[in-house]
């Protein structure tokens, strides 16, 4: 087995970073505003901006795995990446 090159490695943080990124900031921005005109709607509007923004921090965090699942699973220019199991 082969170690992994720096450049090797920046291309899959690159993969993961952007894609977290995007992910992170449509999913959360989303369900944040829901949730923040829910509870403004209900009759708490002082609440809506601790409520949106804690809904658009907790769904980061599967939009986060999601991001990690794609990056791993692209198929890089020079390499592949594979999981052994034991």
């Amino acid at each position: 087995m082969k170690d992994i090159t720096f450049a090797e490695l920046q291309s899959i943080w690159w993969a993961f970073f952007w894609r977290s990124a995007v992910f992170g900031l449509l999913i959360g921005f989303i369900l944040g505003v829901i949730g923040g005109a829910t509870i403004a709607v209900l009759g708490h509007p002082e609440w809506a901006t601790i409520i949106g923004s804690a809904i658009g921090f907790i769904s980061s965090i599967p939009a986060t795995m999601l991001a990690l699942r794609l990056a791993l699973r692209k198929k890089y220019h020079t390499f592949e990446l594979s999981m052994l199991r034991f």
